[in-house]
């Protein structure tokens, strides 16, 4: 009997140590693969460390180690209401390099208290506020990034002479000295309306004037006497008749770091976020799938009454900028609810990126652009958006090395839907704008430019309507089934050369000449 019932123990007992061997393979399994085990942790950062540039480097740390482990994990880092200076190193104030992993659903946010009770100062003016490359999966939400100056200045003008302009800078702004910096580019005046509450930048007969560099040297500006400054121009012969003594003159310096910097990963949020000081953020390396939703660039408080006529010295959000040649294109770049006012730069710029939205955002005063689409940025489509004293457009000839570019040619935004380089999110029914070098669609055009025909040559030579614009997106020829176009009674300049086929649209510049 003892016998028989030992046998089935020991039976049992084998059984029993069989199954939680498997159930322990299994959870083994899942902890490994990271299914099933994906949790949501919360740390305060003041309570864990403090909130300082040292703080956020050991929370980062500790948040990446657990990502490793457990790669599908959210981890949520609480900033306390306050307002907290991060100091810096001459290089970046908060770094996140190597967050996450590829196919892992893991992220790291970092939540403030509110736009309008976070406040993050950077002390370091020119450390990007937010650097990091390799990064699947960050977020940013509620919270106010600053710096603690100013970092425009302006004036009136004074006097104007041969390769110079005098400026008597307002009371209480910087002074040139404070805001230069030592690129061959980068500091430009430009006329504003004269106004102390919301100085507008002036359309017309108002291109940006370049100062500070003369016969290929520095030339920084020099105090006359008080708060009289005098600007040297690039061009040494140049003489601003259209600058007249009291006009309001707003000086740009790009001086300043950028308020973030990433180069290749994917998944990238800000939220409810809002900068003063700084603007210009940075995307390269295909980094992919970048939301916006919420944020806002403002102009600092007025000085002694006298509100800036520019918020920052630099631009917006600038999605996949290019860094070298061969960089991966760049997906899913989305734009939400957004408010970006008078940046010293474009309020938003898309360079080589493959769709792109703009919904319910406004973009107001530019000292550039509105919109900037590189010629390398197509399936940009734009709804539910204002673009107030400022333009779209397009940029005319893209170089992928940086620092080449050639003139812009400018739109508004109804101009810029005719002339399809961008369309309506709301509007599936029109096709959007491909590259000309489709890996499935082949289309050139020769000569270019031309004085008498136009040579349309297609990879696909069935039913196309081919249709040239102006830049100003009015039609002048439309043509179907034709493979040479007589433009010898157009006027001398650039044209459009819109190609629809098989639901496509694709576009190619050319010069009558």
């Amino acid at each position: 009997m003892d016998s028989k019932l030992d046998k089935l123990i020991y039976k049992l007992s084998n059984i029993f140590i069989m199954k939680k061997t498997i159930l322990l393979l299994y959870i083994l399994a899942c902890f490994i693969s990271g299914e099933a085990t994906a949790a949501k942790v919360i740390w305060n950062l003041k309570t864990k460390y403090d909130i300082s540039q040292s703080g956020f480097a050991s929370i980062i740390s500790d948040a990446k180690d657990r990502l490793k482990n457990m790669p599908n994990d959210t981890i949520i880092i609480l900033i306390d209401a306050g307002t907290y200076n991060i100091g810096g190193n001459g290089k970046e104030g908060i770094l996140v390099d190597d967050i996450g992993m590829v196919n892992a659903t893991g992220r790291i946010i970092f939540k403030g208290a509110g736009m309008d009770f976070t406040t993050l100062v950077f002390t370091d003016i020119s450390q990007d506020m937010i650097h990091g490359s390799d990064v699947y999966g960050l977020e940013f939400k509620d919270m106010h990034c600053t710096r603690n100056r100013y970092t425009v200045t302006q004036g009136n003008v004074v006097s104007v002479g041969v390769g110079e302009i005098d400026l008597e800078l307002h009371q209480g702004f910087p002074t040139p000295l404070d805001l230069w910096n030592n690129w061959t580019q980068g500091r430009f005046l430009r006329r504003y309306t004269t106004s102390e509450t919301d100085p507008q930048i002036i359309q017309t007969d108002n291109s940006q004037v370049p100062y500070g560099y003369v016969n290929k040297t520095y030339k920084q500006p020099q105090l006359i006497s008080e708060r009289r400054w005098r600007f040297f121009l690039n061009n040494s012969e140049q003489v601003l008749s259209n600058y007249k003594v009291g006009d309001l003159v707003g000086v740009k310096s790009k001086f300043e770091g950028e308020i973030y910097w990433f180069q290749r990963g994917k998944n990238l949020v800000f939220e409810n976020f809002k900068w003063t000081h700084s603007s210009r953020g940075l995307v390269r390396g295909g980094f992919s799938n970048v939301y916006l939703k919420g944020c806002r660039i403002e102009r600092a408080a007025a000085i002694q009454g006298q509100t800036p006529c520019m918020s920052t010295p630099s631009g917006g959000p600038q999605m996949n900028q290019y860094a070298s040649s061969g960089d991966a294109v760049s997906t899913d770049m989305v734009v939400e609810n957004c408010f970006i006012d008078s940046p010293g730069d474009d309020c938003v710029a898309f360079f080589n990126v493959n769709g792109a939205k703009i919904i319910n955002s406004t973009f107001r005063n530019s000292f550039a652009r509105g919109i900037m689409v590189s010629q390398d940025a197509y399936n940009v489509c734009v709804s539910g958006t204002t673009v107030e004293n400022s333009l779209i457009s397009l940029e005319d000839n893209v170089a992928n090395a940086p620092n080449l570019r050639t003139p812009f040619s400018t739109f508004d935004i109804n101009e810029a839907y005719k002339a399809g380089f961008i369309t309506n999110c709301n509007l599936t029914a029109v096709p959007n704008v491909k590259k000309s070098d489709d890996n499935q669609f082949a289309f050139s055009i020769f000569p270019n430019p031309t004085g008498a025909n136009l040579n349309i040559r297609l990879s696909r030579p069935d039913n196309f309507v081919s249709v040239i614009v102006n830049l100003h997106g009015i039609v002048h020829i439309i043509s179907t089934n034709n493979f040479s176009v007589d433009v010898s009674n157009l006027s001398k300049g650039m044209y459009l050369l819109l190609i629809t086929q098989n639901g496509q649209r694709y576009i190619k510049k050319f010069i009558k000449s």
